[in-house]
């Protein structure tokens, strides 16, 4: 409350004219420039990110009219397509590890996605620095 008191006698003496104004000097100026420009980026990111994690979490529809991620459904047809070929051949292999890695990436994408997505919805937003 004090504070308030000596900030109002600056201000009424500044008006009335009997003391100099305050100035602001270079270095706070620069300082709240910067302040500002490191606001607006995290803002640019928060909202990037969020929409990254969106597109993450994006489910289509596979053969089995279940819905999955982009890169599950790439991954089980891949792991599908292994079993048509012919058994010991490297290029069956290569089919079924593809296709389990990137079954793994879409389980890693889906807890990913999961926990986030919610926690940055509830989450408080940041204090305004104006």
């Amino acid at each position: 409350m004090i504070k308030n008191i000596g900030k109002f006698k600056q201000w009424t003496g500044e008006k009335m004219g009997k003391a100099p104004k305050t100035r602001m000097d270079e270095d706070f100026n620069t300082l709240q420039a910067e302040t500002e420009a490191r606001k607006v980026a995290i803002d640019v990111v928060l909202e990037t990110s969020q929409a990254y994690l969106k597109a993450l979490n994006k489910r289509v529809e596979s053969g089995d009219k279940q819905k999955n991620l982009a890169i599950e459904t790439f991954g089980m047809s891949l792991s599908a397509q292994s079993n048509t070929t012919r058994d010991g051949s490297y290029y069956r292999e290569a089919l079924s590890h593809m296709g389990d890695a990137h079954q793994k990436i879409g389980a890693a994408q889906n807890e990913l996605t999961r926990a986030p997505i919610t926690d940055l919805d509830s989450a408080t937003p940041m204090p305004s620095l104006d």
